[in-house]
């Protein structure tokens, strides 16, 4: 199950309701008047909830052909390069410089004095 968590803003001003001009009149208020609404979304969504061809279509528009990032890192890895693979996969996915993540896992496994 993955979560997915966005803030959305909802702009009355810029809703074309009738609904909503109605309830504006019935309350004395035009709809320019009323603040922006903000509002935390969370949705719990797993895999079984899509149909196969969706999750391939999802896969391909990731992993677009001509990219090479994930051939590069699976080469770099066969290779026995892991610097160079995390170096891909940090600027692929924004992630902290893989020098930080070495560090950390130096700090996990170095032998107490």
């Amino acid at each position: 199950m993955t979560r997915f968590t966005r803030e959305i803003e909802i702009e009355f001003d810029k809703i074309d309701s009738k609904d909503l001009d109605r309830w504006c009149d019935h309350v004395g208020k035009k709809v320019e008047e009323l603040p922006s609404l903000r509002l935390e979304v969370t949705v719990e969504i797993g895999i079984e909830e899509f149909e196969d061809k969706e999750v391939i279509e999802q896969y391909e528009e990731i992993t677009r052909p001509g990219d090479g990032w994930i051939e590069r890192t699976y080469r770099y890895l066969a290779e026995g390069d892991c610097a160079a693979a995390m170096e891909e996969m940090a600027r692929e996915f924004g992630l902290a410089p893989p020098s930080h993540a070495r560090a950390v896992a130096d700090l996990l496994t170095r032998p107490r004095a």
